[in-house]
């Protein structure tokens, strides 16, 4: 028989009345070879009940994802899951028609990747047009598929997912910069703990030698104290058509927003050498870098 698959994150169980399901549950979660045979814990909720023929309930709101869509080529790249509850229910009707966001899965990596959600309409048991271990899918001609448009649809919730991003970077980045600064770490210790923020395309050997410069910039103390010119609020928009707004203060800490593959919090140190005066660090992810100057024009034109 095929049985939708469970997401375990959210679990309301009745103890007294589900012990039997509850402690098979247990007992294929603490087995070895159950273990290896199944995806997670969460499979384990799902075959025990079912096993049992014990009785259930599962939210008919299909989960969806939370991330970014790029309206020019029509894909979406969602890495975090996004649970909702029923409209109308328990939470009122949701805006729109649409089911209520309930929780978030935890952010497993940084960038600031949560300007957008994405749900199904699919009914449970079938299949949807995406698979977790995609970096991105066409959501065009796909009529099960709701890009929801919050920037404009409900900028409310828009704010709150900004918030909590931000309070996670920023937790982040602070993480980050004492590693770095440990000099009792390796340096390929260190690329290899901050290895989950850095691109895929830059090998672990990449990212140590990028690290090794960082860390000689701060101890040698070449944080740019005065940034030429830089400070300010500048509106960038890359060869790639990505845009972001760079928040330069005069002691060159750098705060960015937009479509970011980093924490964007970085900082700005002076640069000796491909004839820019800067080269900036810990905005993007972990192994990537830019060089910063401004022209004779006066606009700031960074290398990435």
């Amino acid at each position: 028989t095929h049985i939708a698959e469970h997401e375990a994150g959210h679990l309301l169980v009745d103890k007294d009345r589900h012990w039997r399901p509850l402690c098979l549950a247990n007992y294929l979660a603490s087995r070895d070879f159950f273990t290896r045979v199944m995806h997670g814990y969460k499979d384990v909720f799902r075959l025990a009940w079912n096993k049992l023929n014990a009785s259930n309930w599962l939210s008919p709101a299909r989960p969806g994802l939370m991330g970014l869509f790029s309206e020019a080529e029509g894909k979406f790249f969602g890495p975090q899951m996004v649970h909702f509850w029923p409209t109308p229910g328990e939470f009122g009707p949701g805006e729109q028609g649409r089911p209520v966001p309930l929780y978030l899965h935890q952010k497993k990596k940084p960038g600031r990747l949560g300007n957008e959600i994405l749900s199904f309409s699919t009914p449970l048991g079938d299949c949807v047009p995406f698979r977790i271990t995609q970096v991105a899918f066409s959501v065009q001609d796909q009529d099960d598929v709701e890009v929801w448009d919050i920037d404009r649809s409900q900028p409310a919730l828009l704010g709150d997912l900004t918030a909590v991003e931000d309070l996670w970077e920023i937790g982040w980045a602070d993480a980050r910069r004492r590693f770095v600064d440990t000099t009792q770490m390796p340096t390929l210790d260190l690329a290899q703990t901050l290895a989950v923020e850095k691109s895929r395309k830059v090998s672990i050997a990449e990212l140590a030698q990028v690290l090794s410069h960082e860390r000689w910039l701060r101890s040698a103390g070449r944080v740019a104290a005065a940034v030429g010119g830089l400070d300010g609020v500048w509106d960038l928009t890359y060869s790639s058509g990505i845009r972001a707004i760079y928040h330069i203060s005069t002691t060159g800490a750098v705060r960015a927003e937009g479509k970011l593959d980093g924490v964007g919090l970085g900082q700005l140190y002076r640069n000796r050498s491909s004839g820019f005066e800067f080269v900036l660090y810990g905005v993007h992810s972990s192994g990537k870098f830019e060089l910063a100057r401004l022209s004779l024009d006066g606009r700031l034109e960074l290398e990435h």
